[in-house]
């Protein structure tokens, strides 16, 4: 038996314009990972970019940014998992990478290519990825660096439950973190909240979602 999925973009766009509707003036960043969770990443990508004027999209893996890059070429790409040195000759030229340990850092620093796009993912308390708040202050002021830090994000782990503890501690370092870098002078993106993360009345909405 045949299993069909029928996606409607009249839904989609009612999501999208109600999320957009709660986080104003900040921006989504819509994640398009795994083929758009089974809805078709390159079509859910077009419509929300051609209709919404969406420029950001999301994705896993340097494969799936490709994928986009090789039909869309104006919008831009942020990659939340690892690209190696010896990837970096593949990578999409609207595509962003993301630093998510010291280690992905010093490699990128390494290959001595400039301008580097990236994002760096800031553990807050998922404990799954991302450099601690010390170790992104501390690239953010490297004197001298390839790495174009375009802007710092995090995830919040528990957004969509009852409890709010993990939600609140979670909340409170990513601010701490952010006035810090903010002092520093960092003037990129900031981003946290996720879908669930925006329904909540004190939502940290940022620069985008």
């Amino acid at each position: 038996m045949k299993t069909l999925c029928h996606i409607s973009l009249d839904a989609i766009t009612h999501n999208f314009q109600f999320f957009q509707s709660r986080v104003q003036p900040a921006l989504i960043i819509p994640v398009v990972k795994a083929d758009a969770y089974g809805h078709g990443a390159i079509r859910i990508t077009r419509h929300l970019h051609e209709t919404q004027g969406v420029q950001t999209f999301a994705v896993a893996t340097l494969e799936e940014a490709q994928e986009l890059a090789s039909n869309l070429t104006d919008i831009s790409i942020l990659i939340f998992s690892r690209v190696f040195p010896s990837e970096i000759s593949s990578l999409p030229a609207n595509a962003i990478m993301t630093i998510g340990s010291m280690s992905d850092a010093r490699a990128l620093m390494d290959t001595g290519i400039a301008n580097l796009n990236v994002h760096l993912n800031v553990n807050t308390g998922m404990n799954r990825l991302g450099v601690s708040a010390e170790q992104a202050l501390e690239l953010i002021t490297a004197p001298e660096t390839n790495l174009q830090i375009l802007g710092v994000y995090s995830h919040f782990s528990s957004s969509d439950t009852k409890a709010t503890e993990v939600y609140q501690l979670q909340k409170d370092a990513f601010a701490r973190f952010v006035k810090e870098a903010r002092e520093f002078g960092f003037n990129g993106s900031v981003h946290l909240s996720n879908s669930a993360g925006t329904l909540h009345e004190d939502s940290p909405v940022y620069d985008a979602v």
